[in-house]
């Protein structure tokens, strides 16, 4: 029993007398099985079933479940709800909108907790929410053992399928001290299905299960496959802003409304009122999905005034149909999560207090026609909604509590392991005299191996019988109906007069039949079985073993018969159903390795600042892409993320190798004197911080700044200069100010006259005044500031469309439109496009990267990534030499990606790739659209016209985009990888975004920069890109050679016309730097000296064509040029090491050089450069534009545009596009305008049109070689 003390029921050490619960946000259930096996759910004291998640307290005194809850119209403030999903997460992630009509969560040593006021007691009591959960389960615990008559000591509990491991901790120490001990923890999903299974009257199956969770707060949704009693989850879905509140809330309006038009008087803006509605509102709901009407009965609603009114069932729906419709989308967005067709799932399982809603059941009974709806509206067989986390948690304590000790806690601490499953379905071809060739499945597609089914056919007749066992492929079929014919008239006079709407011109159509057919796929196994009886039965078993080898036996039933052993890897079996070597961390992953770190400095501060993909050693993952690509398997290279943290304060920095798998750590650096990137957490917290500062609003005032002005502040990473001890970590803020409250206003345009210099812990350490002429110098801030110039105030330098409203209305829409779907083909992060075969890659630093490319199965490159970027200014007055900035070593690509839009930022058919990071806490965060994958047309690939016949063949040329966006202050760059039909790569880069502006005083002039605004001078600067090539031409085995074209001499006997030129080939030997020579047609070819082009008899390659720029301006001697190595040529070619992926060295954050791409070189272990002729190489492009800003880059710079292309030279045996296929107008279908009306014609096939006049002559492209 428990009280309101903090003591814990005393377990019986000796059993475990285990419950399920089920812990939900807004409802909990506690259940235990009967003797029979049956699970029950316990009712507590008050008889509540559904017991709610609050908590309230008065002087002292604490109430639980629904007599908490009533508390929320007279106590809220000492109410506490809503309070699960905080456990275990630091107070700068959560939402604390769920609790607004409650008890406020706030801050409390980093994590989460609520301030409790007792009347009595001068101060608040804090309670952190790990006590709140201690208290609510010792709660549940306390009624289930007055019910039972045992002290209940143990529980399984369900939890939600995004539970992080930090959750899970934590709710296993608060389920400890309030005297339970967790046996497992169970998905609520899974839970779920376990609780329909369990029951005696139903055959469990294999089958593919919705679970949709329509809980108070959220909604989760689970695709679940059941095979051979193992459960699969294939997707989730999760919305934290859907659930029954919304419901609610749609009562809360309609009854506020017509209680506005009776009294004028809104209930909702008083907190009593409003949640005595909501409590009613609630009631309300509960009852329409028991009845057709319901009413609300509020005695002093408002101001005194009593409330009743009369809602039925269809106006209720037809208000929260935006609602309904909203879990309906959540449920189907999952489904096509999971690859799968509606037509796919078997059962649908609707779980939680929303589910008894009818209208959601029918619905779903409207889009999954075919499925089984497992709701009390739908099924009169269906469980409970709310019920069943809690019979399927306590089924599950049945099962395991006469477990021992040690699995119980293997099981609750399980390392996260990843175990195969079927990608195709394996079956048996039966020949049948009406459907020919038909495929019986007997393992579905997601089953997890091991896994092993038998079935007994009839022998299709005497003598021998061939069985034959293959993957089955599956499709939707769509049959059109039969039209519905007129009925003729019947010749009476008075049939005009007869209703024949039915079969009117208007007539909706009826839907598509869909079904989903079988087909016979790729053959696996041939068994021939003699000697055939009639009436015999042959039996079929196919056995998928652990190891991933696949048996089949066939036999007639009754003898032995005849075996078959295969490996089926590539096929039915993928090469690795787990993560792929390369796939970025999971956020799964991320938090189990985030706990492996905890649990190695228990009771130390942790600070994570990196946990990334530590991709595996290229010897030990050739290999596995080798098997992979030969369509066998090899078990893959250990998964290990690199983490970077600070222990107890950023002095202490470290860096370890973590086994994602297992949890062991190694590898152990000590980064004392690094400094790590930067992110938005310390850019704001800095802002905040410095405007603060005593100094800083002294300084601000006597600029005597406008009225409505609101000072903003950049912070920018320190570029080292030799002004200041980089030991210790130092942000510069420049101030700047906006016009007006709009947030969007450009305070780019009103650069101020000071800046300050910031300390790791958010210290001002130094004010200082701006120069603005030549002349000028950085000086301490004080007496003799001058005040802010009003003449500099102007209204041309706004972009946002409330402030520059001017916008052009000639530009006509622009649609791009693939009818059939994208030519694409996504596998996880693997694409398939056009020949083309690799993978997606995206990190914290590099962000987009791309790895293991081939075409038409030959390997071009194993990785291109953007290595690093440097920003250097060229104002070398103090501070704007600190302005130095390595977009990516500093700031990070990956950590600043863009949420990419639909049709903004992105145009066409779109594929999305989500990117994943963490907070500091080490808890998961997700980039959505950090990557987007479209096809778009670029012009003509190829054409000829014979002049002879005057035929043209004409091809168009499809490219494929990979592009990421980043933000980094001011300026936006668009990174994308862009694949040709014709085998050409390219890398794009654009720049855009608001330049980074400094003062100066008007009349004044500097030669550093242009001044593009009164009083905004916008500094030169260069972008210096580093292009990292890891090439694999035919192989690993590749050699750098520089060709030049050069005149033959006018006395060359060879060239008596004096028009000549040759090539020139040299093999770069050893590694080294390299520079452009427009002269010579310089040419870097990256070759495989090993393969020989059958035509030219010369070494297969590919080619970099360069993006001509202009290196670093720095002097040598300039910590800019000591800290970019890589700025001062344009070509590096180095020897492979596993390490060297960042060419200005792993740590750019205020370095001081030494460390890149030409230190390498130099520091090899022998002191010389490593032989670069027929070995594994690494190439490297510097490129980039020398920015002298433009009056017309401002105020948002139009895009500046680079590009580097890889096309292959003597790779193929003819133009490897020649197979595209030519263009033709019935398909493009173009349009012509027509100049009298300005309407648009679509030109059809020999010259006719779909709509209009004959429209030209010629209106194909190419049609058997012809023109029209």
């Amino acid at each position: 029993m428990s009280d309101s003390s903090n003591g814990a029921p005393t377990p019986d050490a000796a059993e475990h007398f285990a419950i399920g619960i089920s812990f939900g946000n807004s409802n909990s259930s506690i259940a235990r099985t009967s003797v029979e096996g049956k699970a029950e759910v316990i009712a507590n004291e008050e008889g509540d079933r559904q017991i709610p998640s609050v908590l309230s307290y008065i002087d002292g005194e604490e109430f639980h479940g629904t007599q908490a809850k009533t508390q929320l119209v007279r106590n809220h403030q000492n109410t506490v709800q809503n309070f699960r999903d905080y456990l275990g997460k630091d107070f700068k992630s959560i939402d604390p909108t769920p609790s607004h009509n409650s008890a406020h969560p706030q801050e409390h040593e980093a994590g989460v907790a609520f301030s409790i006021r007792d009347a009595e007691a001068e101060e608040p009591n804090t309670r952190s929410v790990s006590e709140i959960v201690t208290r609510h389960l010792r709660r549940l615990a306390s009624s289930a053992s007055d019910y039972l008559g045992k002290t209940v000591n143990s529980a399984v509990i369900s939890i939600p399928t995004d539970f992080t491991d930090v959750q899970k901790d934590e709710l296993t120490k608060a389920a400890k001290a309030a005297g339970i001990e967790v046996l497992q923890f169970i998905p609520e999903p899974i839970a779920a299905v376990l609780a329909y299974d369990a029951k005696s009257d139903m055959q469990v199956k294999d089958k593919l299960i919705v679970v949709a969770d329509l809980g108070g707060n959220r909604s989760d949704v689970a695709v679940v496959a059941s095979r051979g009693g193992m459960y699969t989850i294939l997707a989730t879905h999760h919305d934290p802003e859907l659930g029954g509140v919304q419901l609610d809330q749609v009562l809360v309006d309609h009854f506020a409304k017509e209680f506005i038009k009776k009294n004028k008087t809104d209930p909702r803006s008083n907190q009593k009122s409003l949640a005595k509605l909501k409590l009613e509102s609630e009631a309300v709901k509960k009852s329409l999905s028991q009845s057709a009407s319901a009413t609300a009965s509020i005695e002093s609603l408002a101001d005194g005034v009593d409330f009743n009114s009369t809602i039925n069932r269809t106006r209720y729906e037809l208000l929260a149909s935006k609602v309904f419709g909203k879990f309906a989308e959540l449920i189907q967005e999952s489904v096509k999560k999971a690859e799968l067709d509606v037509l796919d799932i078997d059962e649908i399982i609707l779980s939680g207090g929303t589910s008894h809603t009818p209208k959601i059941a029918s619905n779903l009974k409207y889009i999954f026609p075919s499925s089984d709806i497992q709701a009390p509206s739908a099924s009169t067989t269906a469980i409970n909604p709310s019920e069943l986390a809690a019979r399927g948690a306590a089924i599950q304590a049945s099962l395991i509590e006469e477990f021992e000790k040690d699995d119980i806690d293997q099981s609750t601490h399980a390392a996260l392991t990843v175990t195969p499953h079927l990608s195709k379905a394996i079956g048996v071809e039966l020949t049948r005299s009406t459907e020919g060739s038909v495929f019986e499945p007997l393992i579905y597609a997601d089953t997890a191996a091991p896994a092993r089914r038998t079935v007994q056919l009839k022998a299709p007749g005497e003598g021998s019988v061939l069985v034959k066992v293959c993957e089955g492929e599956s499709e939707i079929k769509v049959t059109k109906p039969e039209p519905k014919e007129k009925p003729e008239a019947n010749g009476d006079k008075g049939s005009d007069d007869e209703d024949d709407s039915d079969f009117d011109d208007e007539e909706e159509e009826e839907d598509d039949i869909r079904e989903r057919i079988w087909k016979v796929g790729k053959s696996l196994a041939e068994i021939s079985i003699e000697g055939i009886k009639k009436n015999d039965k042959v039996e079929v078993t196919v056995n998928v073993n652990p190891d991933l080898s696949v048996q089949v036996t066939a036999r007639v039933v009754g003898s032995k018969g005849g075996t078959q052993d295969m490996n089926i890897k590539g096929s039915a079996i993928p090469d690795f159903n787990g993560p792929h070597p390369l796939d970025p961390l999971s956020p799964q992953e991320i938090s189990s390795v985030a706990q492996s770190i905890r649990d190695s400095h228990r009771g130390s501060r942790i600070v994570f600042r990196v946990i990334t993909l530590l991709e595996p050693p290229k010897a030990q993952l050739l290999p596995f892409l080798e098997a992979e690509h030969g369509g066998r398997f090899i078990a893959p290279p250990t998964r290990t993320a690199q983490v970077q943290y600070y222990l107890e304060g950023p002095d202490k920095f470290r860096e370890v190798n973590v086994e994602v798998d297992t949890g062991k750590i190694f590898n152990h650096k000590d980064l004392t004197g690094r400094q790590s990137y930067t992110d938005a957490v310390e850019m704001q917290e800095s802002e905040v911080a410095c405007l603060a500062d005593e100094r800083v609003q002294k300084e601000l005032q006597s600029l005597d700044l406008p009225e409505d002005a609101v000072v903003c502040i950049e912070p920018w990473t320190y570029g080292t200069d030799g002004m200041n001890d980089m030991g210790r970590r130092i942000i510069m803020c420049y101030f700047y100010m906006r016009i007006g409250s709009h947030g969007d206003a450009n305070h780019f345009a009103y650069p101020l006259d000071i800046c300050a210099e910031m300390s790791s812990d958010r210290r001002v350490i130094g004010v200082y005044k701006l120069p603005s002429g030549m002349d000028e110098k950085m000086e301490e801030a004080g007496a003799g500031n001058k005040k802010f110039d009003r003449r500099k105030i102007h209204g041309t330098s706004e972009y946002h469309p409330d402030l520059q409203q001017e916008r052009r209305t000639t530009t006509k829409p622009l649609q791009v439109v693939q009818p059939e779907g994208p030519s694409f083909k996504i596998t996880g992060n693997l694409i398939e496009w056009e020949k083309y075969r690799f993978r997606v890659g995206f990190n914290y630093r590099e962000g987009l990267t791309i790895h293991d490319v081939t075409y038409d199965e030959r390997s071009l490159f194993y990785r291109l990534s953007l290595s690093e970027m440097f920003v250097p200014y060229g104002d070398s007055r103090a501070p704007y030499p600190r302005k130095a900035a390595f977009d990516l070593g500093n700031n990070g690509a990956g950590v600043n990606a863009n949420n990419l839009q639909l049709g903004c930022d992105c145009l066409g058919t779109i594929k999305y790739f989500d990117g994943w990071h963490h907070t500091i806490a080490g808890d998961p965060v997700k980039f959505p659209n950090a990557v987007c994958c479209h096809e778009i047309d670029d012009g003509i690939l190829w054409k000829h016209t014979n002049y002879r016949t005057n035929n043209a063949v004409v091809t168009r040329s499809r490219v494929l985009v990979l592009q990421t966006i980043i933000t980094v202050g001011n300026y936006e760059y668009i990174f994308a990888f862009l694949f040709g039909q014709d085998a050409t790569v390219s890398y794009e880069v654009r720049a855009t975004g608001i330049l980074s502006t400094a003062p100066i005083d008007i009349g004044d002039k500097v030669d550093y920069g242009t001044i593009v605004a009164p009083g905004v001078l916008a500094p030169y600067h260069q972008h210096l890109f580093s292009l990292r090539i890891d090439p694999a031409i035919d192989g690993q085995k590749n050699t750098l050679v520089v060709e030049e074209s050069h005149a033959m001499p006018t006395d060359d006997p060879l060239n008596p016309f004096g028009i000549g030129y040759i090539t020139t080939s040299k093999p770069v030997l050893l590694e080294t730097a390299l520079d452009l020579d427009v002269s010579t047609n310089r040419t870097f070819k990256i070759t495989n000296e090993s393969r020989l082009n059958p035509h030219s008899g010369t070494p297969i390659s590919y080619k970099l064509v360069p993006h001509y720029s202009q290196m670093l301006l720095a002097s040598p001697s300039s910590f800019h040029a000591r800290r970019s190595e890589f700025t001062t040529h344009a070509v590096w070619v180095t020897k492979y090491h596993d390490h060297e992926l960042y060419s200005s060295g792993d740590h750019t954050m205020q370095s001081l050089g030494g460390e890149g791409i030409e230190s390498w070189i130099k520091n090899r272990a022998d002191g010389k450069p490593q032989n670069v002729r027929n070995e594994d190489i690494v190439v490297w492009h510097t490129f980039g534009t020398t920015h002298n800003p433009r009056v017309e880059d401002w105020p948002v710079m139009p895009c500046e545009r680079m590009t580097v292309m890889l096309k292959p030279v003597n790779f193929f045996d003819r133009n490897p596009a020649i197979d595209v296929g030519v263009s033709e107008q019935s398909i493009n279908r173009s349009v012509l305008v027509d100049d009298r009306e300005g309407k648009g014609l679509v030109v059809g096939i020999n010259g006719k049109t779909v709509a209009g006049e004959k429209a030209g002559n010629g209106s194909v492209c190419c049609a058997n070689g012809s023109t029209s």
